[in-house]
């Protein structure tokens, strides 16, 4: 699969990556669409939204380490900081 998108002012197409999808995605003779469909998802999200935790600078607080979270956006939209 490859994936694209827009750029901002929408005049062309801008790569965003490709993956290809497992092999697993069929049982027998049929397509396990459902199988498809997560793999296709999760494609997608991996390229657009990336997400991970990091450890910490040696600082603690109140004895327990820290961790921050980094969210990359790669996707033209913009992701809401109201987390609850």
């Amino acid at each position: 699969m490859q994936l694209t998108g827009s750029d901002a002012p929408a005049r062309k197409w801008d790569p965003f990556g490709k993956f290809t999808l497992p092999a697993l995605c069929r049982k027998t003779a049929k397509v396990d669409h459902v199988k498809f469909a997560d793999s296709l998802a999760e494609g997608v999200l991996n390229r657009l939204v990336r997400a991970q935790v990091i450890k910490g600078s040696a600082q603690k607080d109140k004895g327990k380490l820290i961790y921050q979270i980094r969210i990359e956006n790669a996707s033209p939209l913009i992701l809401n900081g109201n987390w609850r």
